[in-house]
C-alpha cells in the first residue's frame, strides 16, 4: 500500500468523492463482488459484516481485515474471503489504490443479499 491510497466508505463515496468516478466505481464493484458471493444458509435475524479492502491500482486486493464483525462466523468468513476469490477487483478510478469498507448483509429472506 503507498501514500497514494484514498479511503472510502461505501456509504458515503459520493460525499467523499464528487465527481471523480467512485458511485460508478462502487456499482461495478458491488456487481462483480455479488458475482462471486458463496451462499450461505441462515435462519437468524439480518446480520451484517464490514469488511476493509486495500484495492491496488490493478484491481488486486492487497489487504483484507474485517473491519465490523457481524456476530455470525459463517457470514465474517465470507466477508473476508470474498475479495480474494473475486479477483481481480475492478480497477479503481484514477488509476489509485484505494481503501474501501464493504459491507456484507445476510437476512431470511436472502442468504447473502450484498455487497
Amino acid at each position: 500500500m503507498n501514500g497514494r491510497a484514498i479511503a472510502i466508505d461505501a456509504a458515503s463515496a459520493t460525499a467523499s468523492d464528487p465527481g471523480g468516478g467512485m458511485d460508478a466505481y462502487l456499482v461495478r464493484l458491488r456487481r462483480h463482488l455479488a458475482a462471486h458471493r458463496q451462499p450461505l444458509t441462515w435462519s437468524g435475524p439480518s446480520a451484517v459484516a464490514s469488511v476493509e479492502v486495500w484495492i491496488d491500482a490493478d484491481g488486486t486486493p492487497l489487504e483484507v481485515r474485517l473491519a465490523t464483525p457481524s456476530g455470525v462466523a459463517d457470514l465474517d468468513r465470507e466477508a473476508m474471503d470474498l475479495p480474494e476469490r473475486a479477483t481481480p477487483l475492478p480497477r479503481p478510478p484514477r488509476g489509485q489504490a484505494i481503501r474501501i469498507r464493504i459491507p456484507i448483509r445476510i437476512s431470511v429472506h436472502s442468504a447473502a443479499e450484498s455487497p
